[in-house]
C-alpha cells in the first residue's frame, strides 16, 4: 500500500520509470568539480555491502515474500556514515501500541531511513568515470614500460653472450671475459 509518493519529475510508462533530465528544467548547471570524483571514488571503498533478509513482521514488505529471500545490498545507516547527503529520514505514524488501560490504539511516529538512489547512481557515474581515467592512465604506462622492456630486449639481444663454463662472452671473434681481461 503506497501512502506516500515524493515525485521530481519522474513518470511510470509502459518502458520503465522515466525521470525529466532535459536542462530546460534546471539552472546553475556546473560540471562536477575532479575533487568531487575523487572524494567518491575514495569513499566507495567504504561502503559495506551486506546479505540481508527483510523482516515479514514489519509492516512494509516491497512483496508478497515471507522473509526467506536473500537479497543483496545496503543499509541506509551504514551509508549515511559515508554518504550523508544521500540518506534521508520520514516520521510516519505507522505502528499502533495500545494504551494498556483503556485499550484504545495509536499510531506512533517512527523515524525510516531512505536511499536517495539517484544522488547514488550519479555519484556511481562519477567513480565509472574515474575508474576508465585510471585504466586509461594505466594502459599508458603498461605501454611505455613495454616499450622500454622491448628496446631493452633488443639492446641484450646485440651484446654478445656470456659462455657460463668460462664466464667468457663470445662477440664471434676474440673472446672477451666479463670478469676482465682477455681469453685465449
Amino acid at each position: 500500500n503506497i501512502h506516500k509518493v515524493y515525485s521530481d519529475f519522474i513518470f511510470y510508462t509502459p518502458g520503465g520509470l522515466k525521470g525529466i533530465s532535459d536542462e530546460k528544467f534546471k539552472r546553475n548547471i556546473q560540471d562536477v568539480t575532479p575533487e568531487s570524483m575523487e572524494e567518491a571514488y575514495e569513499k566507495f571503498a567504504d561502503i559495506p555491502l551486506k546479505t540481508y533478509q527483510f523482516d515479514p513482521d514489519k509492516g512494509r514488505r516491497l512483496s508478497d515474500e515471507d522473509g526467506s529471500q536473500v537479497h543483496l545490498g545496503l543499509t541506509a545507516q551504514d551509508l549515511q556514515k559515508i554518504f550523508p547527503e544521500a540518506v534521508t529520514s520520514e516520521v510516519e505514524q505507522v505502528a499502533e501500541q495500545g494504551d494498556e488501560e483503556t485499550g484504545d490504539k495509536e499510531p506512533q511516529p517512527e523515524e525510516t531511513l531512505y536511499i536517495d538512489m539517484d544522488h547514488m547512481f550519479y555519484s556511481m557515474t562519477g567513480v565509472v568515470q574515474e575508474l576508465q581515467k585510471r585504466e586509461a592512465a594505466l594502459a599508458q604506462r603498461v605501454n611505455a614500460l613495454e616499450k622500454q622492456l622491448a628496446s631493452v630486449m633488443e639492446q641484450l639481444a646485440g651484446t654478445p653472450t656470456e659462455d657460463k663454463t668460462t664466464g667468457a662472452a663470445e662477440d664471434g671473434g676474440s673472446r672477451v671475459s666479463l670478469r676482465g681481461g682477455e681469453q685465449p
